[in-house]
């Protein structure tokens, strides 16, 4: 009797531990997943800001070169959300969602530059960058809460930089030749065109207007 006793006594404390093994795998895997999803869901939404900021950073060394240079160019791109061009604001977008963000704007903000001096769009649109010290492109971002993701859109806006010594501006204008969206492997041709004066420049004297043709393919 008392060996029976002593038998089942141990089966029970075996079956207990059992359970209590079971529970703690059980917990340990669902903390696992619960902080797992996030910093994965990090790491993806991280890879997609820092493709976004590079090849619109890519774009921009592109067409200063072609500026400088002239002729034309391809720029290999791969686009995980969307790219397009619009004549009107004299930029590129590029827009993806994401879970999370370091972006916590809703309004555009400088990512490269001190200032959206001439940039359409922003409470500094009607003045000028300074020639000689300003980048005629300048990169912002903005994020907009949807629901449990964030639209995120990064932009590569061109604008008027002026002479403030001997007066006069120029401003790159983007122009579109085909196709202005795309997104996944794309080409982006670029190609300078002869540049003339089209008004006055916001500081005074002429503006030089400087077209960039532009194609997504």
């Amino acid at each position: 009797m008392f060996l029976e006793l002593k038998k089942n006594r141990k089966a029970q404390t075996e079956l207990v531990a059992y359970m209590l093994v079971a529970a703690i795998i059980i917990f340990s895997t669902g903390v696992a997943y619960m902080w797992g999803v996030p910093v994965i869901e990090k790491s993806s939404s991280n890879s997609k800001i820092k493709a976004a900021q590079s090849q619109l950073t890519n774009i921009n060394e592109e067409i200063s070169n072609v500026l400088l240079n002239g002729g034309q160019t391809n720029v290999i791109l791969n686009i995980d959300g969307e790219l397009k061009i619009d004549e009107k604001t004299n930029s590129f977008y590029y827009s993806f969602k994401s879970p999370v963000t370091h972006i916590t704007s809703e309004e555009w903000i400088p990512v490269s530059g001190s200032n959206m001096w001439g940039v359409n769009g922003t409470p500094e649109e009607t003045g000028a960058g300074r020639m000689g010290i300003d980048d005629p492109g300048v990169l912002l971002a903005r994020a907009h809460p949807t629901g449990d993701e964030y639209f995120i859109t990064f932009r590569l806006a061109y604008r008027e930089l002026d002479d403030l010594t001997t007066t006069g501006g120029k401003k790159v204008k983007l122009v579109i030749k085909g196709n202005g969206a795309a997104s996944g492997k794309s080409t982006l041709l670029i190609r300078s065109e002869e540049a003339y004066v089209d008004g006055d420049a916001v500081y005074g004297g002429d503006l030089v207007i400087i077209p960039i043709e532009l194609a997504l393919k």
